[in-house]
């Protein structure tokens, strides 16, 4: 029984090794995801997830409407020079949020002290 775990574990591995070749590629070959990968603590399997499930660029006005597509930013209604802020959304992959969190929280990045 034990042998056909190792065998099994062997397989997965190959499996693993062989998934992270062909992300490793498209992020080499991909323009946006060389951007994005520009940015401290965003490795390929981040860069190629946010190129995913964002899409075109030219989706998102600017900055503000991504970030707030994203999530981590209020949702913003305003006319007129009034700014109406309200409650952060959670409309966007999750996945792809907790790994942004994590890349956060990795080695080298800023902790602010108290």
């Amino acid at each position: 029984m034990l042998r056909d775990i190792r065998e099994e574990l062997a397989e997965l591995e190959m499996c693993l090794t062989g998934y992270n070749r062909r992300i490793k590629s498209f992020f080499q070959s991909n323009e946006m995801c060389q951007r994005i990968g520009q940015i401290e603590e965003i490795k390929p399997i981040t860069a190629t997830t946010l190129v995913a499930a964002a899409g075109d660029k030219s989706c998102f006005k600017n900055g503000r409407q991504f970030a707030a597509w994203l999530g981590p930013v209020s949702k913003q209604h305003s006319s007129g020079g009034k700014a109406r802020l309200f409650g952060i959304s959670e409309r966007s992959d999750r996945y792809l949020r907790t790994m942004l969190v994590h890349g956060a929280r990795g080695p080298g990045t800023v902790c602010w002290k108290k």
